[in-house]
């Protein structure tokens, strides 16, 4: 094991306001393409005052929350949207009230991801002439520039504020984790490695080519299968596709096939319920939200109208509902209704969505 990192799910601190960093990122990604950027401690609030924020153009006392306008949903929205210029902004739509839009520090082409509380972004930018991407995070909307030649990042499967990255450095992968602190830990490293895709107290998950990995936190190995890993659940089992059909892989390497009828296509993206009794998966023909039991009743098929496939899929907190990102707005599907996914936020390019729950930190 190469370092060790704190999984408190105490609240962490806010990050720095959003134009320090923006100068900061334009920097970074002129200067230092293809260095390593480790910044320090973040400014507080207390110490730089935070811009106003950004606020869309809806009517702020009366506009109805997304309770009100997809009924039961249990959490508050929250999504990156793309603006013109390659501009990025976070758009928060609560319980009650009006949707909030904010500018992001952060630009151009790459990934975004909220944490299990929702209240932390991640974000990897394509730098030029650079093996990887330079990622940034932070407490949204404050997401602050940490390392470049980032080849994956993905979010503790529970606790806030914790992230593992994955970066190549001459011929050699390395897996390092980061919390709250902004103080990296290599966990491990080799030749090939892979990319991180999920993580959580059960270990980690690389992808390497057509294997997927399974690793313990220590960073030692300790089962692969072949196939492309598609989710995980934080109880350790990870949905993996590898061309005959769906498999649950358990951390120990463990296979149980998944029993899904419809031809899905080539799956894009999926989600495990927080209850670990269904899962919704995205495929390039069809979308299917099925029973993990196999039980064929349990299967309700959905034709995908995105306009750019998409790259996650989220399941509220109480495992009801199913939220996609379609390129513009995104769809949301409630299980116990059984009927056609709703399309909200479409006046939005949506590249990354997630929940807060009502008991997020």
């Amino acid at each position: 094991m190469k370092g060790e990192i704190n999984l408190s799910e105490d609240t962490p601190e806010e990050s720095a306001p959003a134009t320090f960093w923006w100068w900061l990122a334009a920097g970074i990604a002129l200067g230092l393409a293809a260095g390593v950027v480790f910044v320090g401690p973040a400014v507080t609030e207390t110490e730089l005052s935070p811009e106003e924020p950004e606020v869309s153009p809806e009517p702020s006392q009366d506009s109805p929350g997304i309770s009100e306008v997809v009924s039961g949903f249990p959490d508050a929205l929250v999504a990156v949207v793309a603006g013109e210029g390659r501009t990025l902004s976070y758009l928060i739509w609560p319980l009650q009230g009006a949707q909030i839009l904010r500018a992001l520090p952060v630009g151009g082409q790459g990934d975004a991801r909220f944490d299990p509380s929702g209240r932390w972004l991640a974000v990897t930018t394509v730098v030029p002439e650079d093996q990887g991407a330079l990622l940034s995070f932070g407490r949204a909307p404050n997401v602050a520039p940490l390392v470049s030649g980032v080849t994956a990042m993905v979010w503790h499967d529970t606790a806030p504020a914790t992230l593992a990255y994955t970066r190549r450095v001459g011929n050699q992968d390395q897996l390092w984790v980061v919390g709250s602190d902004r103080q990296p830990s290599l966990i491990s490293e080799g030749l090939d490695l892979g990319r991180v895709v999920f993580w959580g107290y059960w270990g980690y998950v690389l992808q390497d080519e057509g294997e997927v990995v399974l690793l313990t936190l220590e960073g030692d190995r300790m089962a692969s299968t072949r196939g492309r890993a598609l989710a995980s659940h934080p109880s350790g089992w990870v949905l993996v596709t590898d061309g005959e059909g769906l498999k649950l892989v358990s951390p120990r390497g463990e296979v149980e096939r998944l029993r899904i009828s419809t031809d899905l296509g080539e799956p894009l993206t999926a989600a495990l319920s927080p209850d670990f009794t269904r899962v919704a998966i995205v495929g390039s023909l069809k979308a299917i939200v099925a029973g993990l039991d196999g039980d064929p009743s349990q299967e309700v098929v959905i034709t995908p109208d995105f306009l750019a496939p998409p790259t996650q899929a989220v399941w509220s907190s109480d495992s009801r509902f199913v939220v996609v990102p379609l390129g513009l707005g995104v769809w949301v599907y409630d299980r116990e209704e059984e009927v056609s996914p709703r399309r909200i936020l479409e006046s939005y390019s949506v590249t990354a969505v997630g929940v807060i729950p009502p008991d997020a930190p």
